[in-house]
């Protein structure tokens, strides 16, 4: 079952975004995923950037793991071609690590990724794509108790979206920690928070395709609205087979 929305009925090859934007990923490294969960974790990433039109005029991506230790992978201005980006993401390796400390990664993202100088464009709508199967978990590396490092996890995502950057959080599993999923999630939360109950149905064609519309159009739709101040929003389980999501785009931002 997936939650918050998706699109229901048969797969159709979803058009590449013209949009640009500034992307990174964060993603999960720890030891509670298996190999084949933190492939199929990878495999979701390469096949959403495939969508992507990217470049150094387009969109540009960036990325970075974490577990115990933040790892950056590569930022945006290392690699201006889909190639060369989707192989760097191919090689991003398995950490293990036995805590979880997802503030050091989104410290890094407004601190690194999306400082002045680093490729990030002014210009260009930022949006943060945030994968994790569980909760902030220190573990014995920090002075934060669990709840503290919840708290200092809350703290960087606000910094993120302060700067008017929209993050995507995605749980997947049944040890997501969903109250902090919200709190990382730009508001409202039934756009930018989803859940999946596994990693097999993360990779699956409707998840990337329902993400893709949100990240490529609803960010865009979202240029001067209302869609940043939704907090409070309710969060809503809707099940895939009950619900059909319909996004009216316009030609310009498309290529079939």
């Amino acid at each position: 079952m997936i939650f918050n929305g998706m699109a229901s009925g048969s797969y159709k090859r979803t058009p590449l975004c013209k949009t640009m934007i500034d992307l990174a990923f964060v993603i999960d490294s720890s030891n509670s995923l298996s190999a084949l969960d933190f492939r199929n974790q990878i495999q979701f990433v390469k096949d959403f950037v495939d969508f992507l039109v990217i470049g150094s005029d387009a969109t540009r991506v960036a990325a970075l793991s974490f577990s115990t230790h933040l790892v950056p992978q590569f930022g945006f201005n290392d690699y201006t071609t889909k190639i060369d980006v989707l192989s760097a993401i191919n090689d991003i390796e398995h950490h293990n690590g036995d805590a979880t400390r997802t503030y050091l990664a989104l410290k890094h993202t407004h601190e690194h990724i999306f400082a002045l100088g680093n490729g990030e464009r002014s210009d260009v709508v930022d949006v943060v794509i945030v994968l994790t199967d569980g909760g902030t978990n220190p573990g014995m590396y920090d002075i934060f108790t669990a709840s503290q490092g919840k708290q200092q996890t809350q703290k960087e995502a606000a910094l993120i979206k302060d700067r008017g950057a929209y993050i995507f959080a995605i749980g997947v599993g049944g040890e997501v920690d969903v109250k902090e999923l919200n709190e990382i999630s730009s508001d409202p939360d039934q756009r930018f928070t989803i859940q999946v109950s596994n990693f097999s149905q993360l990779n699956s064609d409707e998840v990337k395709e329902m993400l893709f519309k949100r990240a490529c159009v609803e960010t865009m739709e979202c240029q001067g609205s209302n869609c940043l101040s939704g907090n409070g929003a309710q969060h809503v389980h809707i099940s895939v087979l009950t619900f059909t999501l319909t996004v009216i785009v316009s030609s310009v931002l498309f290529s079939f």
